[in-house]
């Protein structure tokens, strides 16, 4: 199914202004990434998604991550070390209707969703998870940090932080990185120290 999905999306979508990469519809629009693919972990259902380029460069930049601006804009809801967001809009498909079928209606919802720029432009991030069903909000306390970064809410993103190495989180989502900008040495000559995000965010945070 998802190799005839694909198929039926590249047909469907040609000149439509949206890259098509497997079973996904993907475009920047006004410095924000948009996409419309099926909602994982959640059979027969697709969503639409939205997030600012700036949260993923900003995450890259606290896990010292170097060439990930160079990846397509599919690369921001389908690679591992990005910010995961939940869906905006999320609805149903047939599952007696033809991969065609799901197509249009995936890329219908896509050019609608696109034309409403109220909904994705600036939206209340803290609102879309609350608002997630089933809830996944444990999924997304790294895109809430990073999120208050880009916003100025620095005090905000260390609380998360704070909360989040005490275990006071329901945290399940776990990303670490070289500390390539700090201690060094320390294990043998010439290694790094890998940090958990939870731990590198307030350290970016004070060198920046």
């Amino acid at each position: 199914m998802p190799d005839a999905l694909g198929q039926a999306l590249r047909a469907v979508a040609r000149k439509s202004g949206w890259a098509v990469k497997r079973d996904m519809l993907s475009r920047a629009e006004g410095g924000v990434n948009l996409a419309v693919h099926p909602i994982r972990g959640e059979y027969g259902r697709i969503g639409f998604f939205a997030k600012p380029e700036l949260w993923d460069r900003t995450l890259w930049s606290i896990l010292q991550i170097v060439g990930n601006e160079a990846q397509p804009t599919s690369f921001r809801f389908t690679g591992w070390f990005i910010c995961s967001v939940p869906p905006l809009v999320a609805e149903g498909l047939d599952p007696a209707a033809r991969p065609e079928d799901h197509a249009a209606q995936m890329l219908a919802l896509a050019r609608r969703c696109l034309a409403e720029r109220a909904l994705w432009d600036g939206y209340d991030l803290d609102a879309a998870i609350a608002g997630e069903t089933p809830s996944r909000a444990y999924s997304y306390h790294i895109t809430r940090v990073v999120a208050r970064i880009c916003a100025g809410d620095r005090d905000g993103a260390r609380a998360i932080c704070t909360a989040a190495r005490a275990g006071t989180l329901d945290v399940r989502r776990w990303m670490e990185s070289a500390d390539e900008q700090g201690w060094t040495g320390a294990v043998a000559p010439g290694l790094v120290r890998f940090v958990d995000f939870f731990e590198l965010a307030p350290l970016w945070m004070q060198r920046n």
